[in-house]
């Protein structure tokens, strides 16, 4: 389990495909030639994923978050449920998505 993740209920407020090489850091040193998806997310409320570590992903902020596996279009407008995890450097900090659960 990373230190860097949280459960987060979220608004997506936008869905993006990445063309390969279309991101100005790539998100995978090692496959720099695949598509990304990324959602814009409006977090409604969020927590650390293991209780002994901080909760970096804050209620009430808007993120970017990836995901090398196809996101569908149909989430725009939806509440959804998943587990962000914070990676990269200082500079080049990046939220991956995972485990999306669309709420009622």
């Amino acid at each position: 389990m990373s230190p860097n993740a949280s459960r987060v209920v979220a608004d997506v407020l936008k869905r993006s495909v990445w063309a390969p090489g279309a991101l100005p850091v790539p998100p995978l040193p090692s496959n720099p030639d695949r598509t990304v998806f990324s959602l814009t997310l409006s977090l409604v409320s969020s927590s650390a994923l293991a209780p002994e570590y901080e909760n970096l992903a804050f209620r009430g902020s808007t993120v970017e978050a990836f995901s090398c596996a196809a996101v569908p279009a149909e989430l725009t407008g939806k509440r959804i449920e998943a587990v962000l995890t914070l990676v990269g450097e200082v500079r080049t900090p990046r939220w991956w998505i995972s485990d999306i659960h669309v709420l009622p």
